[in-house]
C-alpha cells in the first residue's frame, strides 16, 4: 500500500486511507458531491459500494484492484496481479478510457437493496463463501477452490425455483448464480456469456447431481466449459426470481436471505478502463 499511495500522490491524486467499508463510502460521497472522480483501491465488496454511489450521481470512477477476488477488475480487462498497472490508464494521457457498464441489483421484500458489480448467487457457493470469508492463512483463488472442496462433502442441494422472463424451472440445485460479469471467486467462469454493458444477466443453474459427478467436474468452471454438461442450465433475462431457503451473496458478502429478485442496471456506472 505505501508504494501505491506514493504513486497516486505523483499523480497529483489525493489519497484517504479508510477504517471500513462504511467509511469508504462516506469519503467516496464526499468527493462525489465536490463534483471529483474516485479511484477505488480494493477487491469487489469495495468496488461495489464505492460503484453504487458513483452510480447515484452519475459521478466516474477507476479501479485499482487490491483485493482478492478482483472479479470486476479483471472482467474489465485490468492486470489483477499487479495493480499499479492501472496507474497508467488513469495519468494524463494515458491509455485509459470511459466507458458506461451495468450494475446489478438484489431487491428483497422488505424493501432492501443490495447492488453488485459481478455475480450474485446462492446454494454450495455460499456457504463456501461463508467459510472462506473467515480463513486467514490462505487467500487469492486457491483460498476459492479450498472452500468450495471442503463445502461439497457437507452441503445437501436445496429445493429451489427460479424465474427468468416466461421460464420457470424448479428443482433441487447445488447452486444459482446470476452473472453481471463471467467470473467470480478468483476467475471461476460461472456464466462465460455474460458482459458488462449488454443490458441482460446470464443465469447458471447446477441441477443435483451425485457429488463424485460435481466435484470431477468442478475443474471446467475456471475454462467456462461446465455449461456443456447436461446437469447445467444457462438463462438470459433482464430479472430474474429466486426463490429457495438460505441466502444470497453478492461482492463476496452475504446480501440477504431469500427470496429475491436480481434485476440489471443498464449503462449506470461511468468507468476508466482499457479500451475494448
Amino acid at each position: 500500500m505505501p508504494s501505491l499511495q506514493s504513486a497516486l500522490t505523483d499523480l497529483g491524486v489525493e489519497t484517504v486511507i479508510t477504517t471500513s467499508l462504511a467509511d469508504g463510502v462516506t469519503q467516496a460521497r464526499r468527493a462525489l458531491e465536490a463534483g471529483v472522480g474516485i479511484i477505488a483501491c480494493g477487491g469487489d465488496g469495495t468496488v461495489a459500494a464505492l460503484a453504487a454511489e458513483v452510480a447515484k450521481v452519475n459521478g466516474v470512477m477507476a479501479i485499482v484492484p487490491t483485493g482478492v477476488g478482483n472479479d470486476f477488475a479483471r472482467h474489465l480487462g485490468l492486470n489483477a496481479k499487479n495493480p499499479l498497472v492501472s496507474l497508467d490508464l488513469i495519468k494524463p494521457h494515458g491509455s485509459g478510457v470511459e466507458r458506461k457498464v451495468d450494475l446489478g441489483k438484489i431487491h428483497f421484500p422488505n424493501g432492501k437493496d443490495c447492488v453488485f458489480t459481478t455475480v450474485a448467487h446462492t446454494g454450495v457457493d455460499g456457504a463456501a463463501n461463508e467459510w472462506a470469508n473467515g480463513v486467514r492463512f490462505i487467500s487469492g483463488t486457491l483460498l476459492y477452490v479450498l472452500a468450495v472442496l471442503r463445502t461439497l462433502f457437507t452441503y445437501r442441494p436445496k429445493t429451489v425455483t427460479v424465474r427468468v422472463g416466461e421460464v420457470t424451472w424448479t428443482g433441487a440445485a447445488w447452486l444459482v448464480a446470476v452473472g453481471n460479469t463471467r467470473n467470480y471467486a478468483g476467475g471461476m467462469i460461472i456464466t462465460p456469456g455474460a458482459e458488462v454493458d449488454d443490458g441482460w444477466l446470464e443465469v447458471c443453474l447446477i441441477k443435483k447431481s451425485s457429488l463424485t459427478r460435481l466435484a470431477t467436474r468442478f475443474p471446467s468452471v475456471f475454462r467456462g466449459t461446465h455449461i456443456r454438461y447436461p446437469e447445467v442450465e444457462i438463462f438470459r433475462g433482464e430479472q430474474v426470481e429466486i426463490e429457495s431457503e438460505g441466502d444470497i451473496w453478492a461482492n463476496g458478502e452475504l446480501a440477504g436471505p431469500l427470496p429475491a429478485t436480481v434485476t440489471t442496471m443498464k449503462r449506470v456506472l461511468r468507468i476508466i478502463g482499457p479500451a475494448t
